[in-house]
């Protein structure tokens, strides 16, 4: 018993040892602010600011391939859709095309499956069970419809693509 107790101090000191000790690098914490300017939210799309251009060139030549009217390609996003309570949440999606759907079983009282079903034939129906998803990207712009049986009139709703 005592080897084993003396065994287990000698692998725990030295990680202990090691949390305590720092190894000289400082690492900035990305919430620090100098005191004049309020804090950054690095997770927030309305406070991206577009990189400085340092380049002094000015007889820069546009891209052949480049257009006035061109906006810049949107990255794909993922919108979730909760199974709960005997109710699709939310109802109605608004997305871009090349975005993906995803439904999650979140029915606890009782933990039941789902089938949900795509009125557009979209996909085969899926079973869900609980905690369990089902994801479909959305492709084509469109107006498209699903439901979950066995609860069809109360479970349905609507995806827009744009």
């Amino acid at each position: 018993m005592i080897p084993k107790f003396i065994a287990i101090i000698l692998v725990l000191i030295p990680l202990i040892l090691a949390g305590c000790v720092e190894n000289g690098e400082v690492v900035p914490d990305d919430n620090e602010t100098d005191g004049d300017s309020p804090p950054v939210d690095n997770n927030s799309k309305n406070n991206m600011t577009p990189p400085e251009d340092n380049d002094t060139d000015v007889n820069v030549t546009p891209d052949v391939n480049e257009t006035a009217n061109e906006t810049p390609a949107k990255k794909p996003e993922s919108v979730l859709i909760r199974l709960q309570s005997y109710a699709s949440l939310p109802s109605e999606v608004e997305i871009n095309k090349g975005d993906t759907v995803v439904w999650q079983n979140f029915q606890t009282d009782p933990k039941r499956p789902f089938t949900l079903v795509s009125e557009d034939r979209l996909w085969e129906n899926t079973t869900i069970v609980y905690r369990q998803t089902f994801k479909y990207t959305f492709n084509e712009t469109g107006t498209y419809n699903f439901s979950v049986r066995p609860f069809s009139q109360r479970m349905s709703g609507t995806i827009t693509v744009k």
